[in-house]
């Protein structure tokens, strides 16, 4: 006789495997892991936390083009030149000449000299120096005591320089936010914050949306706290603890 084909009747085996994926699938939508059918489970029992993948601001350092890249950095191609971008961080701790290209970090040791090269980084952490060349930093440029380095060569979106390190460039400093916790005696033009850390040191015009100067930093400057809408003028001198936001 032909076997039936009512669905009403399954086999052992098919119930088994029916009972086993709706345990491995999870609990009822209306019953908290434990408890019992019919009390709903609280919300951290059927949610959990996502999280948000990191964008990643890239300029392609063939043809200068910009663009966004999401979640991790693996392989990274270029949207309008179509090269394949090093995504490799870099250390630096001898004599280096050539050209280094990267949308990692590049790090120069004390021991690190760059010389007549062409760099290009997302960021770059100098203890070392640099000599001629053309330094291109896609985000930030942080120098640490006893760096040496001319800033007229190198482009960078930020600028931190850190306890210890004397920074006295001839030309003006243009960019997007300066942090400083050594000294910096310059003129400088930023479209962001300029902090001045407690122990931190600035002589110099300051021309910039905002201005933060911590406890135990002083600033000797000419300030303008300049906005779209208007330009206030300033003139602070040996000032400690003093802020302008």
């Amino acid at each position: 006789m032909a076997a039936s084909k009512d669905p009403v009747f399954i086999d052992g085996y098919s119930s088994v495997q029916a009972v086993r994926r709706l345990r491995t699938d999870g609990q009822d939508a209306t019953a908290p892991a434990g408890g019992a059918a019919g009390t709903e489970a609280p919300a951290a029992a059927r949610f959990r936390q996502t999280a948000m993948p990191i964008r990643h601001e890239i300029r392609c350092y063939r043809c200068g083009f910009e663009f966004v890249v999401t979640g991790r950095l693996d392989k990274v191609l270029c949207h309008k030149c179509r090269t394949f971008l090093s995504t490799e961080n870099h250390t630096v701790d001898g004599l280096w000449g050539g050209r280094l290209e990267t949308i990692g970090a590049i790090t120069v040791t004390p021991t690190g000299l760059i010389k007549a090269g062409e760099v290009f980084a997302m960021d770059l952490l100098l203890h070392g120096r640099i000599e001629g060349g053309q330094l291109n930093v896609k985000r930030r440029l942080e120098v640490f005591a006893g760096a040496s380095l001319d800033l007229a060569s190198a482009t960078f979106r930020d600028l931190v320089i850190n306890a210890g390190m004397v920074l006295v460039p001839a030309e003006p400093v243009v960019c997007r936010d300066i942090t400083i916790a050594g000294e910096l005696e310059a003129v400088v033009e930023c479209s962001g914050l300029v902090t001045v850390k407690s122990g931190g040191l600035f002589r110099g015009a300051i021309r910039a949306p905002r201005l933060a100067v911590e406890d135990g930093a002083a600033i000797e400057a000419d300030v303008a706290v300049e906005t779209a809408e208007t330009t206030a003028p300033a003139t602070a001198a040996a000032s400690e603890g003093e802020s302008h936001d």
